[in-house]
This record gives structure tokens, sequence and C-alpha cells, in this order.
């Protein structure tokens, strides 16, 4: 290209560099974690329930955590910071997380009213066989 004017070549201006679009990689999903803690809560509160009601405190803690993590990766994957991949996993875990929390704490509720109903109940049949009498002289 030349100048009109001057007659002489013109110095092309260097074309700026197309802005760096740097790709912020995304965090991979969780999904299959947060189900597998969603369902392991919600499976191991009737077994806490037929077997031990301490096993209740285990289905509330892997349903809390399956509750928040699940919670936490949706609004990450919501705000474009998480892999929507595994959204539909994910979002299955939080709701098996919320069951085994509210199984799992039906579950300890039980479990203490049964044991109360055992103290009792033990409290009454010493009381009746006498077996405690304790007389002071």
């Amino acid at each position: 290209m030349t100048d009109v004017q001057n007659d002489r070549p013109v110095e092309s201006e260097p074309t700026p560099a197309p802005p760096s679009a740097e790709l912020v990689p995304l965090k991979p999903d969780r999904g299959a974690l947060v189900l597998t803690m969603g369902v392991l809560g919600i499976v191991s509160a009737p077994i806490g329930f037929a077997c031990c009601a301490p096993l209740g405190t285990v289905s509330v803690a892997l349903g809390i955590i399956a509750w928040v993590m699940g919670s936490r990766d949706l609004k990450e994957m919501q705000s474009g910071l998480m892999d929507l991949g595994g959204q539909g996993i994910t979002q299955a875990g939080q709701v098996c997380g919320i069951i085994a929390t509210i199984i799992g704490g039906l579950v300890l509720l039980m479990g203490l009213l049964m044991l109360a109903v055992w103290v009792v109940m033990i409290i009454a049949a010493v009381a009746e066989t006498g077996a405690l009498d304790i007389s002071i002289p």
C-alpha cells in the first residue's frame, strides 16, 4: 500500500493479537461420589434400625455429607466452575442425601425411644423383685 500524497509505501500497523482466551479448566464433577454416599446413607438406615441404632448416626452423617456436597457442586456447576456432565447424578445424590438424613434421624429417634423403654423396663423389673431394696438400719 502506498501513501497517495508522498508516494511512498505506508507501513501498516501491526494488527493486535486477539485477546488470549485463557480457558480455565473446569473442576471434575463428583456426582458418583455424592450419589454413592447418599445411597449408602439410605441403605445404612434400615440396617441400623434392624441391627443397632448407632448405625443411624452413620446414615445421618453420610446423608448430610451427600446433601452438602451435592448442593455445593450444583452451585459450582451453575456458575460454570464445574463440569456439567454429572449434574443429574449430583442432583440424585443430593436428593438421596436428604432422604438418608431424614430416615437416619428417625432411626436415631426410634433407637433413643427404645433405649428409654428398656431402661424403664429394667428399673421396673428391679423394683418389682426388690433386688435393690436398700434399707437404712
